[in-house]
Parts: structure tokens; sequence; C-alpha cells
């Protein structure tokens, strides 16, 4: 008996992420770290937090990969806006800001978690899965 591709069990849907960082080179990272895995799908990127709204409610994405500082509107009041609007996407803060400032920020603005620029690289490349994006131990929320 063949498995012909009508008997092939459904491919889940990948997890849709939106990539927001006002530098593109680590927007650029991002999309090489995420490129080719069939779990993961970047939808968009932005560059401030009013673009990252603005995105967020065309595209709604299942994850929001969002840096802290950046023009217009910073990465916080990004997230607290989009976690109002889009209750079922969840916002990851990523930086390179101090890990314990940024762990009470992300609570305090409803982010799933935070983690380090460095960390979340390390993670792409050993080829961690998206369940493992909402560990505690990645997050430290």
């Amino acid at each position: 008996m063949t498995n012909s591709p009508d008997m092939m069990p459904p491919q889940p849907e990948p997890l849709r992420i939106l990539v927001v960082d006002d530098h593109v080179a680590i927007r650029r990272g991002i999309r090489q770290l995420i490129s080719g895995r069939s779990e993961w799908a970047i939808c968009g990127e932005a560059s401030d937090g009013v673009d990252a709204i603005e995105k967020a409610r065309a595209l709604r994405p299942n994850l929001v990969l969002m840096d802290i500082s950046m023009p217009r509107m910073d990465g916080l009041e990004a997230t607290r806006q989009i976690r109002r609007q889009l209750p079922d996407c969840e916002v990851l803060i990523i930086s390179q800001n101090d890990p314990a400032i940024v762990r009470q920020q992300a609570k305090q603005v409803g982010a799933s978690g935070c983690v380090a620029k460095m960390d979340l690289a390390r993670f792409g490349r050993s080829g961690g899965s998206p369940d493992q994006l909402r560990q505690p131990e990645l997050l430290e929320v």
C-alpha cells in the first residue's frame, strides 16, 4: 500500500509571526533563523510600534516578536495595545536591555514573556519548536 497525498495526515498550520524591530539587520537575522522551518512563518515585519499595531490588525499573527526601544511608539505601548485589541495574539518581548527590568515591563503590559536577543538567536539555531517559545525557563516572566 502506498501513501498517496490524499492519504497523508494534514499538516498543522505554521505559527504566524510578526517581527517588530527598528533595525533591519535584526529583522533580517530573525527571518533567517525562521526561514525553512515549516512550523514557523513570518507573516510580516514592522519597524516601530505604530506600524506593529497596524500590521498586527491586518495580518492577525499568532505571535509578535517585539523590540522595546523604537521610534514613534515603543514596543511596550505597542504590546499593551495589541494585547487589548487582539487578545489571542501573543507577544514575546525581545530585548538587549537588563533582563530583570524587561521581565517586569513585559509582565506589566501583558506580554507572554521576554527573551534576550542573543538567546533568541541561540534558540533558533538549536532547532527549537514553537511550543518552546512559551516555556517559562525561556520566557522568564
